[in-house]
């Protein structure tokens, strides 16, 4: 078997990443790469639908039922759930406060990384 870690591989001009959870609980990343931005896009969406048929699951922390997409909130600075698993968001308030949280899914609260309240 030939070593190609040293080889490389050459810069595309077009690259699409996904980070997910297999259902295996193994925290891993995707990335398909092309020339043209249409053809990455067509490969993605395919893509994704084979991944949630298969059962993974996003670790980025953006779900719609979260309501953290489409709000203007650009902070993907995210860490690991003590209490649960996945990923909380760091989330800002304009005038400058900043806490962790993730929605829990089974109860439809909010947790705080906390043992005590916070939606566990």
């Amino acid at each position: 078997m030939t070593d190609r870690l040293g080889e490389g591989l050459p810069e595309a001009p077009v690259s699409w990443n996904a980070r997910y959870r297999s259902p295996q609980g193994f925290d891993c990343q995707l990335t398909l790469r092309g020339t043209e931005p249409a053809d990455v896009l067509r490969m993605a969406a395919d893509l994704l639908d084979r991944m949630v048929a298969a059962g993974c699951t996003p670790t980025n922390g953006y779900h719609k039922a979260t309501g953290d997409v489409g709000n203007g909130n650009a902070n993907t600075e995210t860490k690991p759930c003590p209490l649960h698993p996945g990923e909380m968001l760091r989330k800002h308030t304009k005038d400058g406060r900043a806490w962790w949280s993730h929605k829990v899914e089974a109860t439809g609260k909010w947790c705080r990384g906390k043992p005590s309240g916070g939606g566990q």
